[in-house]
Parts: C-alpha cells; structure tokens; sequence
C-alpha cells in the first residue's frame, strides 16, 4: 500500500470500490485493475519538489534516439523536443498525440525554443513520411518504448 505524504504522493497501490489502483508518480498515471482489465486514466501531479536534471535527461535521449529507429525513433526525439519545454509532459500523452497525428500540439512546443529549427523541421518531415509505417507491430512495440522514457525521466529526476 501507499501513501500520501501532506498532500504528497510517493506511489503503489490503493483499494477504490473494491478495485486496485495503481499510482505511478514518475508516469503520472493511475492504473485500475478489474478483471485482467486495465484502464488507464492519467491525472496531474503536483510535486513540493520539482527538480530534473535537463542535461541528463537531454544525453540519454540522444542516446537512445542513436539505437532506436522509425516510428520509434520519431516518437523519441518528439519526446525530447517537449521534455526541453516541459519535462513534466507523460510519454502517453507524447504516444497520443503522436498516433492522432496531432502536428499542432509538437509544434506549440518547438516554436517556443529558438536554436533547433532545422532538427524541428527535419523531425516533422521525417514524422509526415514515416507515416505509412506505423504498423501493428510496431503499436506492440509502444509499452516498452513508454517503459524506456519513464525509466530515463527517473533516472534524471535521481541524477
């Protein structure tokens, strides 16, 4: 079981009407388990202590957009492209606005920075040509990629 520290949330599990709920603070995300089921429902956290090494965070996922490619790659280096404005952003809602091809919602985010454009624009290019290959496989393949930058996001925030 959790709990909750002056308004605070650390994590684990709680009983909801005789369901568990899963909170994961790094994910900001509360899972309800109900008969092999899972529903997701994302909610806002908000930390005494919002502290993120930016520099940390930005090397790993140079890192990891070096091993990742396509659709996957694309969906990394979007991630970054928000993560420098707001490091707080789910890699759900990244995922999300990723499938719904939600060009607008990445673009508030890159024309806020000044510096990158020519990346930004290279990104949305390869994004609109890439299109056709987001595949079944490849929406498998989205839980662990998710699983992959909530782990840097951690491991920044300790660094």
């Amino acid at each position: 079981m959790s709990e909750i520290f002056n308004g605070k949330f650390t994590s684990g599990e709680f009983l909801l009407q005789d369901k568990i709920l899963t909170l994961d603070p790094i994910a900001r995300s509360c899972r309800i388990i109900e008969e092999d089921k899972s529903i997701r429902i994302f909610y806002r956290i908000s930390y005494k202590e919002k502290t993120m090494n930016k520099s940390s965070l930005d090397s790993a996922l140079v890192k990891l957009i070096g091993q990742k490619e396509g659709p996957e790659k694309i969906i990394v280096q979007l991630a970054r492209q928000v993560w420098q404005i707001d490091w707080t952003v789910s890699g759900y809602e990244i995922v999300s606005h990723y499938l719904a091809f939600d060009i607008p919602y990445f673009y508030r985010f890159m024309s806020i920075d000044i510096g990158d454009e020519a990346e930004e624009k290279q990104i949305l290019i390869d994004w609109i040509s890439s299109r056709h290959l987001v595949t079944k496989e490849v929406k498998q393949k989205i839980p662990a990629l998710l699983d992959e930058l909530n782990a840097i996001k951690s491991e920044a925030r300790k660094a």
